[in-house]
């Protein structure tokens, strides 16, 4: 249980550092580059989704193996995310909408450790050893 509550907080600190990444390249590339937020929206989000893919398969799972399945089944895993975070913040925001700041934090943080963290259990298992 205490490896499991690590693994959690290592997921959350890899999680930090890929959202940092997200809006620090998102702010650059509007502000330096001279790009809209639109044009800068899909670079920023897969800069941040590199970096959650390759922390959460070194830091979190410290996975080995294949790097093409871990990568395929972390964008599956990434795109029933994505529309499980839109369904539930769009519920949440029908209920309480002038709270959709916190709603987004909540909805992404009950998202993560409801799907996408065991998930993500799934996606860096490590294959058993042959006999």
């Amino acid at each position: 249980m205490l490896a499991l509550l690590a693994r959690l907080l290592s997921a959350l600190g890899v999680g930090g550092v890929a959202t940092l990444v997200d809006l620090s390249t998102l702010t650059a590339l509007v502000e330096l580059v001279g790009l809209s937020p639109e044009q800068a929206n899909l670079p920023s989000l897969l800069a941040g989704g590199a970096v959650q893919f390759l922390g959460s398969r070194s830091v979190v799972f410290k996975a080995s193996g294949p790097l093409h399945q871990h990568l395929v089944g972390f964008v599956l895993v990434e795109c029933v995310t994505l529309a499980l975070n839109a369904v539930l913040f769009y519920l949440l925001v029908r209920m309480a909408p002038s709270y959709y700041p916190v709603l987004r934090l909540g909805s992404s943080f009950i998202v993560f450790v409801g799907f996408s963290f065991p998930a993500w259990h799934w996606v860096f298992k490590e294959e058993a050893e042959p006999e």
